[in-house]
């Protein structure tokens, strides 16, 4: 079986030193660096940018989870006594289509798109090829999971991302786009909570897809509130008022993860109401009690005639 040989050859080539890159490597398709580079433009540089980033990233995680259910396929590891996976606790959930690859595809590709830097966007396109490269080294996914990573990451930033940036300057336009999504998350969300309780029952794992359904509604519903009541700029202020924002925002996510997961217990519900804590948090609560302490700038609008300056 050919998907079999190239995991058995990567195996081959297993050394300390390639697991460490291996391992440095997939971390850019993890959440840590999302947030950082997210958090440095929603609210540091360019709130159309970060927002562009963070609504194509969540979607695609989220179709990510949901087809991950649907295929229901297992992990190399799991079924193939001669392949060692490694960087276990990033394997959560089902293994097609790869996680990290898509998340990766569709971040990196992303960035290509808002930016038309030569240099840049290729060590963008050579991120996103890494990561997925990596998942084979480190034996957590298949070839074809990370195929199908790359084709549905690129495939959503090109739609998401191009769709939001022809909508920035539309204020109706885009908040219908975002209610349409926002509907689409909730009806799975709503799907998958039915089959959780009555037939699942925590037989199938579903962890990832609640949390990235919270996040996502939790973003969505933020931004719609803030825009039209806050509106927030990312580019005004003074240096330092940016680094104090983004440490103050990146230290609320850090809390509401760790902090209120404490509170809470395991099950899926919980997931989905901490991920959308943290999405509110992103997009408006720290936004607002930002702009009261004059962290940022705002200037909220009533109607629909609003110009964006970023």
């Amino acid at each position: 079986m050919i998907q079999t040989d190239i995991l058995a050859f990567f195996q081959t080539q297993a050394n300390p030193f390639w697991d460490g890159m291996a391992t440095g490597i997939t971390m850019f398709g993890e959440e840590l660096i999302y947030i950082l580079i997210i958090a440095v433009f929603f609210w540091g540089i360019s709130k159309k940018k970060g927002m562009i980033l963070a609504f194509t990233l969540l979607t695609s995680l989220f179709l990510n989870n949901l087809v991950k259910i649907l295929v229901h396929s297992p992990r190399p590891f799991e079924v193939l006594d001669n392949i060692n996976g490694k960087r276990l606790k990033t394997a959560t959930g089902y293994s097609f289509p790869s996680g990290h690859t898509q998340g990766a595809s569709s971040f990196y590709f992303t960035l290509v798109y808002l930016f038309r830097n030569r240099l840049f966007q290729l060590c963008c396109l050579v991120i996103l090829f890494l990561v997925g490269i990596s998942r084979l080294y480190l034996g957590v996914h298949w070839p074809l999971d990370v195929l199908g990573g790359w084709f549905l990451g690129i495939s959503t930033a090109w739609l998401v991302a191009s769709k939001i940036d022809r909508l920035w300057e539309d204020p109706s336009g885009l908040e219908r786009l975002i209610l349409i999504l926002s509907g689409l998350t909730i009806l799975f969300t709503a799907m998958m909570s039915f089959l959780e309780v009555f037939y699942f029952r925590g037989a199938v794992k579903t962890e990832d897809f609640f949390k990235g359904a919270g996040i996502l509604l939790g973003c969505f519903s933020g931004f719609l509130i803030e825009r039209r009541f806050t509106d927030f700029s990312a580019s005004k202020g003074t240096l330092l008022q940016k680094i104090l924002r983004i440490f103050i925002g990146i230290s609320g996510i850090v809390l509401l993860q760790g902090g209120v997961k404490v509170l809470l217990s395991d099950a899926a519900f919980s997931h989905l109401l901490r991920y959308a804590l943290m999405g509110l948090w992103m997009t408006l609560i720290f936004p607002w009690l930002g702009c009261k302490v004059r962290l940022f700038d705002s200037s909220p609008f009533v109607g629909e005639a609003k110009t964006q300056e970023e």
